[in-house]
């Protein structure tokens, strides 16, 4: 008598994702349906694939590091499988290694898709998204927080994150995508367990953070061509809403010994909000707040990107605020699939795609249709001995000022609770007073439609 034994055949399960990649080497994970070895062939895109790694011992979640990389940025790889029963191999792909200084490249900047367990737990969104970013082909991808929308119970956490990574596998075949932790993400409902522990767990992020048994994996940074990148918690669990002391002090010591012409940062909750904010956000905590935004400003950074709030927003969320427009922007992309804030603008599924090249950011926002929403730029300028709002002429006064316009864009003074007292619309060659009877300290604005210029000036009566 014949017994006919249904062998199921092996397979990938995840992956092979590319996983985090530095200018020396390279980390790839796979997760496989049976326990079996894994091994990487891998070379330059315009060659042959002389080198191998391999997984010392069989599992079925794989994590391989690939060195022995050269000044080319163009490499290609191929990943096999293997137990007793079966063999499985992937075809060719290519992945690129960092930018180097001075070098342009681009990235996708997007977060809060809010994936669920479950066949229907990808947001047709985010799938969308995912296949316009594809098109872009950036770089790699920066993910803003909240993959899941969380759950009681720790195995349905973990089929909400197999959901995100059947989602953004395609993207992972050729390039990282760099995990921000967000609120739904670290379980700040239900506090019965520590999302985090399970983020770290799922995903392979880079090892440099602060304090390891704390925030390893989920505080770190990373190069990418004149650019550093410093990802942050804010939401740590028991601890939510705070970029706390210990990784701030922990920028403040990798900014100061870094040479990238830009820095910039990356956590879930924006620090600027409208007042009364429902949602939660880092002026939960405002002492906190000014703190890490002093960070920000002391240390030259450019960029402030989060999550959180499902809208797109350039502008602090529509409240412009004093004396802290300077040298720091805010950028808001929580539209990845999510449902949508409306109310204030930027109410559409998003991706935002950032473009580096020489002193230049540029940032478009980019629909769930593949629409072009909005793009504006930021630029590195070099600090000379005179504040940048000199390009617009200003003349003190004992109670006041007047201001003579030389390129159209609107002029706000605040005073020192963020209050608008003045707003004006101006056109070239027209002037404009602020007059006041009050001695204390207030903020001018100029925002052309493409850079914002500020500036405080004190009236004593």
């Amino acid at each position: 008598m014949l017994i006919f034994m249904d062998i199921q055949a092996l397979s990938f399960v995840h992956g092979p994702r590319i996983s985090s990649v530095f200018r020396d080497s390279v980390f790839i994970t796979a997760e496989t349906d049976d326990s079996c070895f894994l091994q990487v062939m891998y070379g330059e895109d315009s060659g042959i694939m002389s080198e191998t790694a391999y997984c010392s011992s069989p599992d079925t979640f794989h994590s391989v590091v690939l060195r022995h990389f050269n000044a080319t940025r163009s490499w290609k790889y191929s990943v096999k499988i293997q137990n007793a029963q079966d063999t499985v191999q992937t075809p060719e792909r290519v992945f690129r290694m960092p930018a180097a200084p001075g070098e342009s490249f681009t990235f996708a900047v997007l977060g809060d898709a809010h994936c669920t367990a479950g066949s229907g737990g990808i947001p047709p969104e985010f799938t969308a998204n995912i296949a316009n970013i594809c098109a872009y082909d950036p770089d790699f991808v920066l993910f803003l927080g909240d993959g899941i929308h969380n759950s009681y119970y720790q195995s349905e956490v973990r089929q909400q994150w197999d959901n995100f990574k059947i989602a953004t596998d395609t993207i992972a075949f050729n390039r990282p995508v760099f995990m921000v932790i967000g609120n739904h993400d670290v379980n700040t409902w239900y506090h019965n367990f520590n999302g985090g522990d399970i983020l770290a767990d799922e995903f392979e992020m880079p090892r440099n953070a602060p304090m390891p048994e704390f925030y390893d994996e989920l505080v770190y940074f990373f190069g990418w061509g004149d650019v550093t990148f410093y990802i942050l918690d804010s939401d740590y669990y028991d601890n939510p809403e705070i970029i706390d002391v210990v990784q701030r002090n922990w920028l403040v010591q990798n900014i100061s010994t870094g040479q990238s012409r830009f820095k910039i940062t990356a956590h879930h909750e924006h620090a600027w909000s409208t007042a009364g904010d429902l949602y939660g956000f880092l002026g939960e905590h405002p002492e906190e707040r000014d703190a890490y935004w002093k960070v920000l400003r002391d240390n030259g950074v450019i960029l402030d990107m989060a999550g959180h709030i499902h809208l797109y927003n350039r502008d602090f969320f529509g409240r412009p605020l004093p004396d802290t427009i300077t040298c720091v922007n805010q950028l808001i992309s929580g539209g990845a699939g999510g449902s949508i804030v409306g109310g204030y603008g930027g109410d559409y599924h998003h991706f935002c795609l950032i473009e580096v090249n020489g002193n230049t950011l540029s940032i478009t926002a980019i629909d769930n249709t593949g629409a072009i929403r909005d793009n504006f730029s930021l630029t590195d300028v070099e600090e000379t001995a005179e504040p940048v709002f000199d390009r617009c002429p200003v003349e003190y006064m004992s109670n006041g000022f007047r201001y003579y316009a030389e390129i159209p864009g609107v002029l706000r003074v605040f005073d020192q609770t963020g209050r608008v007292l003045f707003e004006k619309r101006v056109q070239p060659d027209q002037q404009a007073e602020f007059l006041t009877d009050i001695s204390g300290v207030y903020f001018l604005m100029f925002d052309s439609g493409e850079e914002v210029y500020s500036n405080k000036f004190t009236v004593m009566r």
